[in-house]
C-alpha cells in the first residue's frame, strides 16, 4: 500500500533537519577563547603573547588563530592569521609569535582562539606542514 506523508509528518521532518542544521553551525563554530596581550617591539615589529587560559593541555601542533585590532590617526584596520605551536603548551604557559603592523600603527587590542574546525596543523607524507587559519 502506497500512502502519501502527512502535512504533519512533513512539518515535523523539516523542524528536525532545521534543528540538526543548527547544531551542525553551533558545533563548527565552537571556539576555545585564549588570552592575548600585544607588546611593542621596535618600528612596525610588535610581540603577540598568548596564553593557554584553557584548563588542559593544548598539544604541539595545535593551531592558534589570532587577531590585532590596530589604529594609525587616519584611519584603523585589523590583522590576523594563525600558527601552529611547536610543542605542547601546558594551562595558563604562555606563547609568543612577532607580527609585523603598518608604520604608525598602534595595537588596540588581541584576541586569540583555538577552533574545533581546525584544530591541528596537517602533515604530509613529504614532510611538509600546512596551516590553515579559521574563521571567527
Amino acid at each position: 500500500m502506497n500512502r502519501k506523508p502527512s502535512l504533519k509528518q512533513i512539518a515535523g521532518f523539516s523542524v528536525l533537519a532545521v534543528a540538526l542544521h543548527g547544531a551542525a553551525i553551533a558545533a563548527e563554530a565552537r571556539l576555545t577563547r585564549l588570552v592575548c596581550t600585544v607588546r611593542a617591539g621596535s618600528g612596525d615589529e610588535h610581540q603577540i603573547d598568548i596564553r593557554n587560559s584553557a584548563s588542559q593541555v593544548l598539544a604541539k601542533d595545535t593551531i592558534i588563530n589570532y587577531g590585532v585590532k590596530w589604529a594609525r590617526p587616519t584611519m584603523p584596520g585589523q590583522l590576523s592569521g594563525c600558527f601552529a605551536i611547536d610543542k605542547d603548551l601546558a594551562a595558563n604557559v604562555s606563547v609568543s609569535q612577532a607580527i609585523k603592523l603598518g608604520p604608525g600603527a598602534v595595537p588596540q587590542s588581541c584576541t586569540a582562539f583555538v577552533s574545533s574546525t581546525i584544530p591541528l596543523a596537517t602533515h604530509g607524507k613529504d614532510g611538509s606542514v600546512e596551516v590553515r587559519c579559521a574563521d571567527s
